[in-house]
């Protein structure tokens, strides 16, 4: 494992929080923003509006704000895994309790030793951040979450593409805690 300035090290991850990757994205830099509750990198606007919805089960409404360009943080989070890097840019504008969150976590240490429990090949799609893939029980795993109380969906028009983070959720909209994938 290599240490970089700005870092937390845990044992199976880095956590970087300096933006500058020093040009070192890593053959692994799968997912390259953080865009949460399934927003991701692309086209802005000029005029920002909002928008309600009914999802496909129709459980809920949710808001989704249209016309914000993304503006990246100053700081990312590095997750270094036996495979290579995973970059993750973080963009506080769309989803600012979700970012809020994820950076507090990492700054507890809370994800440090989490494994990637959901793994697809078929959808190219990976989630991690579950306490619960600390323990022995992989039943478990995907249904864990942190101390702190769920969140209010953060949705936005910028398309979810391959290479975009989102906050894993249950059904409700409401419910990101502190998974994503």
């Amino acid at each position: 494992m290599n240490n970089y300035p700005g870092e937390l090290v845990a044992e199976t991850e880095t956590w970087r929080t300096d933006r500058s990757c020093g040009g070192r994205t890593g053959v692994a830099s799968l997912l390259l923003c953080l865009i949460v509750l399934l927003s991701g990198v692309g086209c802005g606007g000029d005029m920002t509006e909002t928008k309600d919805f009914d999802d496909d089960g129709g459980v809920a409404k949710a808001n989704v704000t249209k016309g914000v360009k993304p503006e990246a943080d100053r700081e990312a989070a590095v997750v270094e895994t036996e495979f290579g890097m995973i970059v993750i840019e973080l963009y506080p504008n769309l989803a600012p309790k979700m970012v809020g969150r994820f950076k507090k976590l990492v700054g507890e240490g809370f994800y440090n030793g989490t494994a990637f429990h959901r793994v697809d090949p078929r959808t190219g799609v990976i989630q991690g951040g579950d306490p619960n893939s600390l323990n022995n029980d992989p039943f478990d795993d995907g249904m864990g979450g942190s101390d702190e109380p769920d969140l209010p969906a953060e949705f936005s028009d910028v398309p979810f593409e391959r290479g975009v983070v989102g906050a894993a959720r249950a059904r409700d909209v409401d419910s990101a805690n502190c998974q994503f994938y």
